[in-house]
């Protein structure tokens, strides 16, 4: 015997946005896409222009730390925050 789950057991409509909420989430995300661009057209401007000026020799060393480095950071700015989220989480055992 095949037994099916409806979409309205899994799936209930009050957990659905109002039409207000989901217009507020709509322009969040807007709001959210539009500054990642600014931010993106900003830091591409500063380098186009910025970036000429500087003495960088042209070597294989420095073409690896070009590469490497931004995930080094980013490796190491996820490392700090899941360090500080799991002793954050030591120093008060008692909170869930």
């Amino acid at each position: 015997m095949t037994s099916y789950v409806s979409v309205q057991d899994s799936f209930t409509i009050s957990k659905l946005p109002t039409g207000y909420q989901a217009l507020r989430m709509l322009l969040d995300q807007i709001v959210f896409v539009a500054k990642v661009i600014g931010v993106s057209a900003v830091i591409a401007i500063a380098l186009k222009t910025l970036a000429p000026r500087l003495p960088i020799p042209a070597t294989s060393a420095v073409g690896l730390a070009i590469v490497l480095l931004p995930s080094i950071v980013l490796g190491a700015i996820l490392t700090w925050q899941l360090w500080n989220l799991n002793h954050a989480d030591s120093a008060h055992p008692g909170h869930d």
